[in-house]
């Protein structure tokens, strides 16, 4: 389209052509500043969407350039002047170039407002761009001067030059003034004769018009809202943009993909909660991820020689993970005050009730079914009497040896109590997400625990009640840990134990910091911008007024 277009207005291909490869051929150069100048080696694609942006800036900068130069050689045909190209253009550059470097240094100032992002993909991008403002300003006073030297030496006939260089008698160039200036084209006699004539008798009810009309525009502005949906990346009737909102619709109880569900994860570093620098040992990824490992907290005590010191650690963490589940569990049953529980918190976290699963409890924990297992386990010994004493909860041979009680209630079939069960399937592979152990040395480890809330609530919610949401949960998660600390001797609890979800906390704390990014980086562009023009303009009112229409837009 742009080829065409330009083509069309210079009535040339050659000068199209020739424009659009001047202004693709500016990446190369923009490359070399971004990775040499600003030390960048990304590149996505985010980036290429510089090449549409630097389209339309490059194609401006040139119409400005041959109007200019149309109206120098105009004037100088007019005057008597020398109209060879040195002389014409040397005039015409000057005047383009200031309206040219007002314009880019404003977009190049736009563009590098983004390097403060915090996002790399937003930082970069605009670090890219900027040198494509840089480079494109240079090619158009450099090569495309060329370009249109030799299209202007085409155009002309064979004895042209003597004909542009010949003196014009007085009268005759009289003539042609006058008859350049009375002859408009129909566009332009339409702006002479109308709209220009309007602006000068209406001036003062347009400037009236235009200041109410940008403060009905910003107060219309400060009832907008964040879209808490992630961006589409198909259209809207593809199948995959469609699958999501129908299982919700069909299946909102139990499938939900839209619920959020928040996983308290014990035995990892809630400080620094990765390593991010370790060789990963892929068959120890706490997540599917490469290139880093979780740093864990022995909370467990599961990696020392079992002893009577070691039993009670793993006694006294069984005792008050199992405490935690059922305060959640009672969260969501129970209306009114009980033992042991905040109600006015627990309204706060939103957790979801078995009606809103479909008959599911909202609470997944493996303590939970580890207690009932031993249970079972007792009453098959008592019938059998193949144990020597009953197994009590917490179990004292909790783990890791192969004969520990949790690691054979892992291997044991899932019990049919359990609302999810599958005939067939192992307690391990129900909890094949919320269980994670490490070998060392051939020894078995157990690294982490992940307790599962299904909430009320879905990751579509306005990002600061989300943020909100987040915030009383790392209170509540904390609270219990500093006190389990302080009743069950668990020292190391508060350092091993926060709570996250799958990605909709991070999703709203990124709306956040985009919404910070976005305003901060407007500010930042406009004031750069006010600078540029107090700089072209040399007026304080221009500038001012210039930006505030900027603003207003």
């Amino acid at each position: 389209f742009m080829l065409a277009y330009i083509s069309v207005m210079t009535g040339s291909l050659f000068m199209g052509v020739a424009v659009i490869a001047m202004i693709v051929m500016t990446f190369g150069p923009a490359t070399i500043l971004y990775s040499v100048l600003f030390q960048q080696r990304y590149f996505g694609l985010l980036h290429m969407n510089g090449l549409f942006i630097i389209l339309g800036v490059g194609v401006d900068d040139v119409f400005v350039i041959l109007d200019a130069y149309a109206q120098e050689k105009a004037e100088a045909k007019a005057g008597s002047h020398a109209t060879d190209f040195g002389a014409v253009m040397s005039h015409a550059a000057a005047h383009a170039s200031k309206a040219c470097l007002c314009t880019s240094l404003t977009t190049f100032f736009a563009f590098f407002s983004n390097a403060s992002s915090g996002f790399p993909a937003i930082r970069t991008f605009g670090l890219f761009c900027s040198c494509l403002i840089v480079t494109n300003f240079v090619a158009d006073f450099t090569l495309f001067l060329a370009v249109v030297r030799i299209y202007d030496r085409s155009a002309t006939e064979p004895n042209g030059s003597q004909q542009d260089n010949a003196v014009h008698s007085e009268h005759s160039n009289a003539t042609h003034a006058s008859h350049s200036v009375t002859e408009l084209r129909p566009l332009e006699k339409l702006f002479h004769d109308t709209v220009f004539e309007f602006i000068h008798r209406s001036k003062y009810l347009l400037i009236l018009f235009f200041l109410v009309g940008s403060a009905c525009c910003l107060r219309t502005a400060t009832w907008v809202t964040p879209d808490p949906n992630m961006p589409k990346v198909f259209a809207a009737d593809d199948n995959y943009e469609r699958f999501l909102p129908a299982l919700a619709r069909h299946w909102g109880k139990s499938l939900n993909p839209y619920r959020l569900k928040v996983r308290i994860h014990i035995g990892i570093d809630a400080d620094d909660p990765i390593n991010r620098g370790a060789t990963p040992d892929y068959q120890d990824c706490f997540f599917d991820c490469q290139g880093q490992k979780p740093n864990y907290v022995d909370i467990f005590a599961s990696e020392s020689r079992r002893d009577d010191e070691r039993d009670d650690i793993q006694m006294n963490i069984q005792d008050s993970l199992l405490n935690l589940c059922d305060m959640l569990d009672d969260a969501w049953r129970t209306k009114g005050s009980a033992n042991n529980v905040d109600y006015e918190a627990k309204d706060s976290l939103h957790i979801a009730t078995e009606d809103d699963l479909g008959g599911f409890s909202p609470v997944n924990c493996v303590f939970k079914d580890f207690k009932h297992w031993l249970h079972l386990l007792n009453a098959a010994a008592k019938q059998t009497e193949s144990l020597e004493e009953k197994v009590s909860f917490p179990a004292k041979n909790f783990c890791c040896e192969p004969d520990s009680y949790f690691v054979k209630f892992l291997e044991a079939p899932m019990s049919p109590s359990n609302k999810m069960f599958q005939a067939g399937a192992r307690n391990m592979q129900h909890f094949h997400d919320h269980v994670f152990f490490d070998k060392v040395d051939g020894r078995l480890i157990l690294r982490a625990v992940v307790i599962e809330v299904s909430l009320n609530m879905t990751w579509q919610t306005l990002y600061t009640d989300g943020i909100a949401l987040n915030e009383r949960w790392d209170n509540f998660v904390r609270t219990f840990a500093e006190k389990s600390k302080l009743e069950d001797g668990l020292e190391l609890l508060p350092q091993a134990m926060f709570a996250t979800d799958m990605f909709a906390f991070q999703w709203f704390h990124v709306q956040q910091a985009m919404n910070t990014e976005v305003f901060d980086g407007i500010k930042l562009s406009l004031s750069l911008a006010f600078l540029v023009l107090v700089f072209a303009t040399g007026n304080l009112i221009m500038a001012s007024i210039s930006v505030a229409c900027i603003i207003a837009n």
